[in-house]
């Protein structure tokens, strides 16, 4: 693992920084979960962004205060915040050089002032 990040069983913290900036992800694997929690520090106003990019083939819908996640047809799961409005979008994807996918991005933002602290769920259905 490169410098700046710990792995204790199911759980890997991995902190940076950038120049003011301070982030610092937790996160940790559960059987049908992903468990992702952040913390910035930055002095001032910011607006931090999260972007969850899933595999091209992979749909997402909001459904209330969480997105359902599926493919062809059939549900995988969902992520669901307590403070994350995720907005669903397109992002690129590149496989091999030259080639460029649309893939669907879950987007999120929070304006914050000196450190914000957040996370999300991703839930997978039981097969």
């Amino acid at each position: 693992l490169e410098p700046g990040t710990r792995h204790v069983g199911s759980v890997v913290a991995r902190s940076g920084s950038w120049g003011s900036w301070r982030h610092k992800r937790v996160v940790e694997t559960r059987e049908f979960c992903l468990d992702v929690r952040d913390h910035l520090k930055a002095r001032g106003r910011h607006t931090a962004t999260w972007r969850l990019h899933l595999a091209p083939g992979v749909e997402a819908t909001r459904a209330g205060e969480s997105v359902q996640i599926t493919e062809a047809g059939g549900r995988l799961g969902h992520v669901v915040s307590a403070d994350l409005t995720w907005r669903v979008g397109q992002s690129a994807y590149h496989p091999e050089f030259g080639i460029e996918i649309e893939r669907t991005c879950l987007e999120a933002q929070i304006p914050f002032v000196d450190e914000c602290s957040t996370g999300f769920l991703v839930q997978w259905d039981r097969a």
